[in-house]
């Protein structure tokens, strides 16, 4: 299951090499042969419940869209994803909000 965060809509899922790819995840799910199809090796990740203060960002969202994109591969059901996302909100003259916006439609 290949799943990425964007900001701006995709028509696949993308990789981190992306311009408009925010963050990226990738996890297999191993099954046995003999194992009914709701089976295999579960797997648990816990992320941290707060972002450390002297992170630097890594993207802007100039416009009030994200999109979590999913996509799986020879999988037999429905796979799900979970994402979370920092953020903090900031002020802008209108020149500069102009120049987000169009540096982010632009890089779709």
């Amino acid at each position: 299951v290949d799943a990425t965060v964007s900001t701006t809509a995709r028509t696949s899922v993308g990789s981190i090499a992306d311009q408009n790819v925010l963050g990226s995840s990738s996890r297999q799910i191993i099954c046995n042969a003999g194992m009914t199809p709701d089976g295999g090796i579960p797997f648990e990740r816990e992320d941290p419940l707060f972002a450390a203060l002297e992170m630097d960002y890594l993207g802007i969202i100039a416009t009030n869209n994200a999109f979590l994109n999913v996509v799986g591969t020879n999988n037999g059901n429905v796979k799900q994803v979970r994402a979370r996302i920092y953020g903090y909100r900031a002020t802008a003259d209108a020149a500069t909000y102009a120049a987000l916006v169009q540096s982010e439609v632009l890089s779709a």
